[in-house]
């Protein structure tokens, strides 16, 4: 009777229920601790890792063809012009473009930069450019222009003589011509029209459409009492 009450109370529980058996409690326990996540995987029990999931292998498979064919690697990288340099060798500025006042009160417009120079002092080319013209101005002056494309042209007076032609490319510097002693006056125009050549000189050559005004008119001086 004894043996019989000690086999059936290994069976049942304190209470008469029956004892949950040691394989269904680890079961239990595995389950509780996130176990299932490779329940359905025949290689988890072996200690394989988890397979990777699809969407990390197509955002790896796009990096690696993105890096295969990048689409800027076509882009040609972007040359830097070189800056214009100033016309003569010895920088000496008697006059800014604009509009001044001389000593007698009166207005005076300069439509270009003047330079102090010595007499055949050479000229050289503010940037790389071709002899658009070799002319004599409207006060029989010797002049040349320089065309650096893009609507952008340079124009030198007055000369005492030239040392190039017509059609002939040059480089930033060449010298392109001699000067008189009463100075060169350089001038820039784009599409036409006159700028400021203090704009331009230190600077690479490029078109500036809010540049392109004209100077408003001079007011008109005092009337005498």
């Amino acid at each position: 009777m004894t043996r019989r009450f000690a086999a059936l109370r290994s069976t049942t529980g304190s209470r008469g229920r029956p004892a949950r058996p040691l394989a269904a409690l680890t079961l239990v326990g595995l389950l509780a601790c996130g176990g299932d996540k490779h329940a359905d995987d025949p290689g988890a029990s072996s200690g394989d890792p988890p397979p990777a999931s699809s969407s990390s292998g197509a955002a790896r498979d796009r990096a690696d063809g993105a890096a295969g064919d990048d689409a800027y690697t076509s882009i040609e990288g972007l040359e830097p012009r070189e800056r214009a340099s100033w016309p003569v060798e010895n920088v000496d500025i008697a006059r800014y473009a604009g509009w001044r006042i001389e000593h007698t009160g009166a207005f005076a417009y300069e439509d270009g930069l003047v330079f102090e120079t010595d007499a055949d002092a050479f000229v050289l080319a503010i940037a790389d450019g071709e002899i658009a013209e070799v002319e004599r101005d409207a006060d029989d002056q010797l002049a040349l222009t320089l065309d650096h494309g893009e609507g952008i042209r340079s124009h030198y007076a007055p000369l005492t003589d030239v040392l190039v032609h017509a059609g002939m490319p040059v480089a930033r510097g060449a010298a392109i011509g001699l000067s008189g002693a009463e100075g060169l006056r350089l001038r820039v125009l784009v599409d036409g029209v006159a700028i400021d050549p203090a704009l331009v000189l230190g600077q690479p050559l490029h078109r500036w459409p809010a540049r392109l005004r004209s100077l408003p008119p001079p007011p008109a001086p005092p009337a005498e009492p």
